[in-house]
C-alpha cells in the first residue's frame, strides 16, 4: 500500500487523513476485541514495515513521519499494556537529499511549521558509503535509529560546469515620453537573454555528441517559447516531435506516451520543470542544463540537487540489448542570470553588491552539489551544505480567485504551444472574457461576537486612526479600547497586515447589469468553457479550473437577475490581508479627481509586492491586477507571514551583508578548531 505525502492533511481536533488507517480494524487498539484481533493478526504477520521516501519532498514529509509513528505505537505497541507486544515494528525513513544523520535529525526536530532553509553541519569528509547509530527524536520519542548513507553519481565520469552572467540594463523611454521603471527594463531584456543563453548551451551540448539533453527552467511559458525557438533549428535536425516539454501543464494521456522507454529514448531535448522531473529516469540523458533561479533559492538549490539525478538507469540499444546508463561520461551545467538596471553609468557600489550575490549562490550552488555527491560540501571547512523546503502542513483551501489564476495562466501556456490554429482561438477568448468578467473580487469580513471590528482595509477606519495621530493635541499613549490599534492589526514596515482569524470573511465576485443566460459576454464564456472541459486534448491543469469557473457562473433562468454576486464562505482561519500603510492618499476624493476612474502604475508590482508582504504564494486574493479603489491583498490558507517567533529563534540568523555569508563559506578552518 502506497499514500502520497502530499496527501497528508491535519483535520482538527487530533485528527488526520492518517486516522482512516485505524479502519483497517474493525474494533479500536484500546478494545479487548481489539486487542484479540491485533493477536490473531500478529500469527499470520508479526513485522510490520513501513516505508516513508523522499521525505524532504514536500512541506507535509516531516509531520507525516510524527504522525506515522505515533499512529504505529498506538495501534501496534501501547495497546498491549500488561503483556509485551506480539509485533516488531519498523520505520524505514528515505531521502537521500538530507545528506547525513545530523541533518536528518534537524530536519524532523525543526518544529511544526519551519521555512525553506540551509542546514550546515560538520561533515566527516567524503565517504561513498557509512552508517552511523543516533538517537532521532520521532514523534515526541527518542527512538534508536540506524543511518546508512551512499554518496555516489551515476556516470563514469562528471563535469561540471558553472556559467555567471550579469546583463547592464539601461533604462529607456516609453512612448508616451515617461521613463521605464526597472521592473520594465529588466522584462524588457530578460527573457531574449535567457533564451539566448539557453540555445548557446544547448547547441554547444548537441555540437559536443550528446545523445539526450534535459533542460530545467521553473517558468512554463519560458519553456514553450524555446521549445518554439529550437524547433527551427534544421541543421541540428531538430523539430517539433525530437524537442519535448514535461511539466504539469502536460496532459496525463501524453506524459505517459513521453516516459515510455521507446519514444523518451527518441527524443533529443527534454524541456521540463521540477514537477515535470520528479519520479521519472532518462538513462540516455548525458547532458543536464540547469537554470538556476535567482528567488526561492534554499529550495531552487533542493530541486537541482535532484534534478542532476534524472541521468540513470537502464535503455535498450538498437540491437535491443540492455545499456546501462549510470555508466555514461555526464555533464552539467549551471548557468546563473542577472541583471543591473542603471539609468546612465552603472554604480560600482551597486555592480560590487550585485556581483558578491552572485558569487554567493555560486559557492552554495557548487557546495550543494558537492555534498549531494560526496557527503561533502567540497569547501575549506569540514560542512555538509543541505537545502531543504519548508516544514508544515498547508491548509487545503479553495478560492473562486484560484480557478481564475490558474486558468489564465494555463491559458497562457497552451496558447504558446499548441498548434491547433482552432483551440488556440479557443482558450485566448475564454481567457479574454475569464479576465473581463472575473476583475471584481470584494472580500467581506465581519467581527464575531464583541470582537473589535475596526479594519484599517476599510478607508473610514483607517481615516479615524490618522486623524488621531496627526492631531496637533493628544495624550503620547491611549489606552481607551475604541481608539488604540486593535490586536488583529500589524505595522510591517510600508504595508498594514491584519489577521482576519477572528471574522466572519466572504469572497465575492459581482456580475453587474446582465443576465447570466443572456449576456453575450457570460453566454459564450459559458459555452467556451464547456467545450474546453469536454475537448481531452487540453490538460487537466487547464479543465479544471474551466469547469470551476463554468459551475460559478451557470444559473438557472429563474434565478437569473439584472445584478448577482456569486459568494464563497472562508472557514479558513489563517486569512492574512495586506494594504499600503499611507493608502488613503491614494483615493479619489477631491474635486479634482471625482468622477474619474481608479489608476494605479504598475498594478501587477503593487499585487506582486503585497502578496510578498505576506508570504503568500499561491491562495491569492485578487486574482488580478486591477484594483477599483486602492491596491489590495489577501492569503488564505498561509501561515502567520510576519513570522516574529523566527526573529528570536536561535536556528535563524541574519547575515548582516552579502560578504559576510560568503566569507562564512569560504574560509578554512583553524588549527584548533580542526583538532576538535
Amino acid at each position: 500500500m502506497t499514500a502520497a505525502l502530499q496527501g497528508f492533511r491535519e483535520r482538527g481536533a487530533g485528527q488526520s487523513t492518517i486516522s482512516a488507517l485505524s479502519n483497517l480494524f474493525e474494533n479500536k487498539a484500546e478494545s479487548n476485541a481489539g486487542r484479540r484481533e491485533r493477536q490473531r493478526l500478529a500469527e499470520r504477520t508479526p513485522n510490520i514495515v513501513v516505508m516513508i521516501d523522499e521525505l524532504a519532498g514536500g512541506g507535509a514529509g516531516s509531520p507525516f513521519v510524527h504522525t506515522i509513528a505515533r499512529w504505529l505505537e498506538n495501534e501496534f505497541l501501547e495497546c498491549f499494556e500488561d503483556e509485551p507486544s506480539p509485533f516488531a515494528i519498523t520505520l524505514i525513513i528515505s531521502d537521500a537529499s538530507l545528506g547525513n544523520e545530523i541533518v536528518l535529525s534537524r530536519y524532523l526536530d525543526a518544529g511544526e511549521r519551519t521555512p525553506d532553509k540551509i542546514l550546515v553541519s560538520r561533515s566527516s569528509g567524503e565517504s561513498r558509503f557509512r552508517i552511523a547509530a543516533t538517537d532521532v527524536r520521532i514523534g515526541g520519542v527518542n527512538r534508536p535509529t540506524l543511518h546508512v548513507m551512499t554518496n555516489s553519481f551515476p556516470a563514469s565520469s562528471l563535469h561540471i560546469r558553472y556559467q555567471t552572467k550579469l546583463t547592464a540594463v539601461r533604462i529607456e523611454e516609453l512612448s508616451n515620453g515617461t521613463l521605464e521603471t526597472p521592473r520594465q527594463a529588466v522584462r524588457r531584456v530578460a527573457e531574449d537573454s535567457s533564451l539566448d543563453l539557453a540555445v548557446v548551451e544547448i547547441r554547444k551540448a548537441l555540437g559536443k555528441g550528446a545523445a539526450q539533453v534535459i533542460y530545467f527552467a521553473q517558468d512554463k511559458r519560458f519553456l514553450s517559447d524555446l521549445r518554439s525557438r529550437l524547433a527551427n533549428f534544421e541543421d541540428l535536425r531538430l523539430n517539433t516531435d525530437n524537442v519535448q516539454i514535461l511539466d504539469s501543464s502536460i496532459p496525463g494521456w501524453r506524459r505517459k506516451q513521453l516516459i515510455e522507454p521507446k519514444l523518451r529514448d527518441s527524443i533529443k531535448i527534454f524541456l521540463m520543470t521540477s514537477s515535470g522531473a520528479r519520479g521519472v529516469s532518462f538513462p540516455r540523458t548525458d547532458w543536464i542544463i540547469a537554470s538556476v533561479p535567482r528567488f526561492n533559492v534554499e529550495s531552487s538549490l533542493m530541486e537541482i540537487a535532484q534534478l542532476i539525478y534524472r541521468g540513470r538507469g537502464t535503455y535498450l540499444d538498437e540491437n535491443g540489448s540492455e545499456v546501462s546508463g549510470d555508466h555514461a561520461a555526464r555533464h552539467l551545467v549551471m548557468p546563473v542570470e542577472d541583471f543591473i538596471v542603471s539609468d546612465q553609468i552603472i554604480d560600482k557600489r551597486q555592480w560590487l553588491r550585485q556581483s558578491i550575490d552572485l558569487m554567493t549562490l555560486l559557492v552554495m550552488l557548487r557546495a550543494t552539489i558537492w555534498t549531494r555527491i560526496t557527503g561533502a560540501s567540497g569547501l575549506r571547512q569540514p560542512v555538509a551544505l543541505v537545502p531543504v523546503g519548508a516544514v508544515g502542513v498547508e491548509e487545503l483551501v479553495s478560492l473562486m480567485s484560484t480557478n481564475v489564476t490558474r486558468f489564465i495562466e494555463e491559458a497562457e501556456v497552451f496558447a504558446r504551444r499548441s498548434s491547433d490554429a482552432d483551440l488556440k482561438r479557443l482558450v485566448k477568448a475564454a481567457q479574454a472574457n475569464v479576465a473581463e468578467l472575473f476583475s471584481r473580487p470584494k472580500l467581506h469580513a465581519s467581527a464575531r461576537g464583541e470582537s473589535d471590528g475596526r479594519i484599517y482595509a476599510k478607508p473610514s477606519d483607517l481615516v479615524a486612526l490618522h486623524s488621531l495621530v496627526v492631531n496637533a493635541v493628544g495624550p503620547l499613549l491611549v489606552f481607551a479600547e475604541s481608539k488604540s490599534l486593535p490586536d488583529h492589526v500589524y505595522f510591517a514596515g510600508p504595508v498594514i497586515v491584519e489577521n482576519w482569524s477572528n471574522f466572519t470573511k466572504q469572497e465575492a465576485f459581482s456580475f453587474e447589469g446582465h443576465k447570466t443566460q443572456e449576456h453575450p459576454l457570460s453566454s459564450s464564456l459559458l459555452r467556451q468553457l464547456s467545450e474546453i472541459d469536454k475537448e481531452r486534448t487540453f490538460p487537466a491543469s487547464l479543465r479544471s479550473p474551466a469547469i470551476n469557473l463554468y459551475k460559478l457562473l451557470i444559473r438557472e433562468k429563474h434565478k437569473a437577475a439584472r445584478e448577482y454576486t456569486t459568494i464563497k464562505d472562508l472557514k479558513s482561519p489563517n486569512t492574512w490581508v495586506g494594504v499600503p500603510t499611507g493608502y488613503v492618499q491614494f483615493l479619489n476624493t477631491d474635486d479634482t479627481t471625482e468622477g474619474r476612474p481608479f489608476y494605479l502604475d504598475n498594478p501587477e508590482l503593487w499585487l506582486d509586492a503585497l502578496a510578498g508582504s505576506l508570504s503568500a504564494t499561491s491562495a491569492i486574493i485578487p486574482p488580478l491586477p486591477r484594483f477599483q479603489t486602492f491596491p489590495w491583498a489577501a492569503s488564505v490558507g498561509n501561515a502567520n507571514p510576519l513570522r516574529l517567533d523566527q526573529v528570536f529563534d536561535d536556528r535563524y540568523f541574519m547575515a548582516s551583508n552579502e560578504m559576510n555569508l560568503l566569507n562564512t563559506l569560504l574560509l578554512s578552518a583553524s588549527e584548533d578548531d580542526s583538532e576538535d
